[in-house]
């Protein structure tokens, strides 16, 4: 019996916020194409204020014809917990710089915990320190190992 895949609907595949037809992705040479977790708020609200949408600013996920802000509708769904129907009944009559705004709100406070978790860990010279002697001691069991098969297949110098 193979268990059957639970996936989310809203935010399973995220599209890049410059071209909503291609998959988001850190490869792209436009930085504003994506947001990346470590991204700092104003990158952010800088990426999704400039984020592609069709032009008439009617809130609605139609991924056929309004690719952009029905790939916004589902980061926006994924990030607050709410569904995509709650949001277009949220935002009926509203336009799309006050959706963008608060798309960045809850994007920001979505991530900023994991980057200030991050720079937290990453400034943290107790946590390096004991990275660098796991490091030595790792090496210290894995050396005389590697040096018995590469000896055993006559990779030895």
């Amino acid at each position: 019996v193979v268990p059957e895949g639970r996936f989310m609907k809203a935010g399973a595949r995220v599209m890049a916020l410059d071209d909503p037809t291609a998959k988001m992705s850190k490869s792209a040479p436009n930085e504003m194409s994506r947001i990346s977790l470590l991204d700092e708020p104003s990158k952010i609200k800088k990426a999704i204020m400039r984020s592609t949408t069709d032009s008439d600013g009617v809130i609605r996920f139609d991924i056929d014809n309004k690719p952009g802000i029905s790939n916004l509708l589902s980061i926006y769904s994924a990030f607050s917990g709410k569904t995509i129907e709650q949001l277009e009944k949220d935002y009926e009559g509203s336009g799309y710089g006050q959706f963008k705004k608060d798309l960045v709100e809850v994007t920001v406070d979505a991530l900023s915990p994991i980057r200030e978790r991050f720079l937290e860990i990453r400034g943290s010279q107790e946590l390096i320190d004991a990275m660098k002697s796991g490091t030595e001691r790792a090496s210290a069991i894995a050396e005389p190992v590697l040096k018995r098969v590469k000896d055993r297949f006559g990779l030895g110098i």
